[in-house]
Protein backbone atom coordinates (compact mmCIF):
# COMPACT_ATOMS: atom_id res chain seq x y z
CA UNK A 1 0.00 0.00 0.00
CA UNK A 2 1.41 3.51 -0.93
CA UNK A 3 -0.04 6.53 0.44
CA UNK A 4 -2.03 7.52 -2.38
CA UNK A 5 -4.26 4.20 -1.59
CA UNK A 6 -5.35 5.89 1.89
CA UNK A 7 -6.73 8.65 0.26
CA UNK A 8 -10.86 7.42 -0.75
CA UNK A 9 -13.34 8.53 -2.90
CA UNK A 10 -15.90 10.14 0.17
CA UNK A 11 -12.05 12.00 0.88
CA UNK A 12 -12.26 13.57 -2.54
CA UNK A 13 -15.74 14.50 -2.13
CA UNK A 14 -15.19 16.16 1.14
CA UNK A 15 -12.55 18.00 -0.66
CA UNK A 16 -14.62 19.07 -3.49
CA UNK A 17 -17.24 20.48 -0.60
CA UNK A 18 -14.49 21.96 1.50
CA UNK A 19 -13.42 24.12 -1.40
CA UNK A 20 -16.98 24.62 -2.53
CA UNK A 21 -17.66 26.52 0.58
CA UNK A 22 -14.64 28.22 1.29
CA UNK A 23 -14.34 29.96 -1.99
CA UNK A 24 -18.09 31.09 -1.29
CA UNK A 25 -17.15 31.99 1.92
CA UNK A 26 -13.97 34.10 0.74
CA UNK A 27 -16.41 35.32 -1.89
CA UNK A 28 -14.45 33.92 -4.72
CA UNK A 29 -17.64 32.15 -5.79
CA UNK A 30 -21.00 34.56 -6.43
CA UNK A 31 -24.26 34.49 -7.91
CA UNK A 32 -22.63 36.02 -10.76
CA UNK A 33 -20.80 33.08 -11.54
CA UNK A 34 -22.39 31.23 -14.61
CA UNK A 35 -24.13 27.97 -13.11
CA UNK A 36 -22.79 25.37 -15.45
CA UNK A 37 -21.29 22.38 -14.56
CA UNK A 38 -19.24 21.46 -17.44
CA UNK A 39 -15.94 23.64 -17.53
CA UNK A 40 -15.43 26.00 -20.57
CA UNK A 41 -11.61 26.58 -20.17
CA UNK A 42 -12.45 30.40 -19.04
CA UNK A 43 -10.13 31.60 -16.36
CA UNK A 44 -10.97 33.27 -13.18
CA UNK A 45 -12.57 36.73 -13.77
CA UNK A 46 -13.76 35.97 -16.99
CA UNK A 47 -17.20 36.74 -17.70
CA UNK A 48 -18.02 33.09 -19.53
CA UNK A 49 -16.45 31.23 -16.54
CA UNK A 50 -18.24 28.50 -15.00
CA UNK A 51 -18.77 26.40 -11.64
CA UNK A 52 -17.15 24.01 -13.44
CA UNK A 53 -13.86 26.18 -14.35
CA UNK A 54 -13.94 26.55 -10.71
CA UNK A 55 -14.51 22.53 -9.92
CA UNK A 56 -11.27 22.11 -11.94
CA UNK A 57 -8.98 24.98 -10.94
CA UNK A 58 -10.05 23.40 -7.43
CA UNK A 59 -8.92 20.18 -7.92
CA UNK A 60 -5.93 21.06 -10.04
CA UNK A 61 -4.44 24.01 -7.65
CA UNK A 62 -4.66 26.48 -10.93
CA UNK A 63 -5.03 30.20 -9.73
CA UNK A 64 -5.45 28.65 -6.35
CA UNK A 65 -4.81 26.64 -3.52
CA UNK A 66 -4.89 22.82 -4.49
CA UNK A 67 -7.65 21.45 -2.41
CA UNK A 68 -7.78 18.26 -3.65
CA UNK A 69 -5.60 15.77 -1.08
CA UNK A 70 -5.73 12.68 -4.48
CA UNK A 71 -4.06 15.37 -6.81
CA UNK A 72 -1.50 16.87 -4.30
CA UNK A 73 -0.23 13.14 -3.79
CA UNK A 74 -0.89 11.62 -7.06
CA UNK A 75 0.01 14.01 -9.29
CA UNK A 76 -0.33 13.73 -13.06
CA UNK A 77 -1.62 10.22 -12.25
CA UNK A 78 -4.76 11.54 -10.78
CA UNK A 79 -7.49 9.04 -11.00
CA UNK A 80 -10.93 9.86 -12.80
CA UNK A 81 -13.31 9.05 -10.32
CA UNK A 82 -11.25 11.01 -7.45
CA UNK A 83 -12.12 14.30 -10.53
CA UNK A 84 -15.31 13.02 -10.65
CA UNK A 85 -16.36 12.88 -6.85
CA UNK A 86 -14.48 15.77 -6.00
CA UNK A 87 -16.32 17.58 -9.24
CA UNK A 88 -19.71 16.46 -8.44
CA UNK A 89 -19.42 17.55 -4.79
CA UNK A 90 -18.01 20.59 -5.23
CA UNK A 91 -20.58 22.26 -8.07
CA UNK A 92 -23.05 20.87 -5.30
CA UNK A 93 -22.35 22.72 -2.70
CA UNK A 94 -21.48 25.49 -4.47
CA UNK A 95 -25.32 25.45 -6.22
CA UNK A 96 -26.63 24.95 -2.73
CA UNK A 97 -24.79 27.82 -1.40
CA UNK A 98 -25.27 30.26 -4.20
CA UNK A 99 -28.41 29.84 -5.31
CA UNK A 100 -30.56 28.14 -2.54
CA UNK A 101 -34.35 28.14 -2.64
CA UNK A 102 -34.41 28.30 -6.27
CA UNK A 103 -34.51 24.56 -7.57
CA UNK A 104 -31.32 23.91 -8.18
Amino acid sequence: MNTLDVITLAMSRQDGARAAAEMVADRRLHPGIQNEWRASGADWGDPDFTLGDAAQAAFLGSDCEEFSRHHQLAGDNWQEAHINAFWNEFVSIARACLWAGEGT
